[in-house]
């Protein structure tokens, strides 16, 4: 890696087409922090990325706990490629997506039948009342969301990319300025492992 010449976005890439074959590999951990403070990590689903080509996206239900921990913005995400056994932590804000955003109905539409059930099925977290369960239901056909389905984007501020292969690689990238959405605001500079 010549951190004169490397994109992190590039390597991303690089890593998902070479761990495609791993179902696992569309999976990454997101770590956020709640009211007072305790961390809280849980797995979710990528959902490819965002208009800007560097902002991953996944979904959640916006009846969940984590909806009020995604309201502190500060996340970060850890993703783990067995294959090529690289590994990127990608720390930045939250953004959710409110219905109107052109990205909400495109990550809905891109669901398959079974995701978007899940939006149907009682408030997540909540005690089962009453002999109620989980129905596989897509309403209307699935066309349009429900009010507590939320798309959301990571907006990178810091990228770090570990290779595990041998040489054993390290990679720090950050954002020098003030405009999120571009690619060529970003430094990298390689670092011992």
């Amino acid at each position: 890696m010549d951190s004169a010449n490397y994109l992190w976005t590039t390597a991303l890439r690089q890593a998902l087409k070479r761990n495609r074959r791993e179902a696992h590999s569309r999976y990454f951990q997101l770590a956020t922090v709640d009211a007072v403070g305790k961390p809280c990590v849980r797995t979710v689903v990528y959902r490819g990325v965002d208009d800007d080509q560097q902002s991953p996206l996944f979904i959640t239900d916006t009846r969940s706990a984590k909806m009020s921990y995604l309201d502190r913005q500060a996340v970060e995400a850890c993703w783990y490629f067995p294959i090529s056994r690289e590994q990127f932590r990608i720390a930045g804000q939250a953004e959710v997506f409110a219905s109107d955003h052109h990205q909400y109905l495109a990550v809905w539409q891109g669901l398959s039948d079974a995701a978007r059930a899940q939006f149907f099925w009682p408030t997540p977290g909540e005690r089962v009342a009453n002999g109620e369960q989980a129905v596989n239901d897509v309403r209307d056909g699935g066309s349009t969301p429900p009010p507590n389905f939320a798309a959301v984007a990571i907006r990178p501020k810091r990228i770090d990319h570990l290779r595990l292969s041998n040489p054993q690689r390290r990679m720090l990238s950050e954002l020098t300025e003030s405009t999120p959405h571009s690619a060529t605001a970003w430094t990298a500079n390689e670092v011992n492992p």
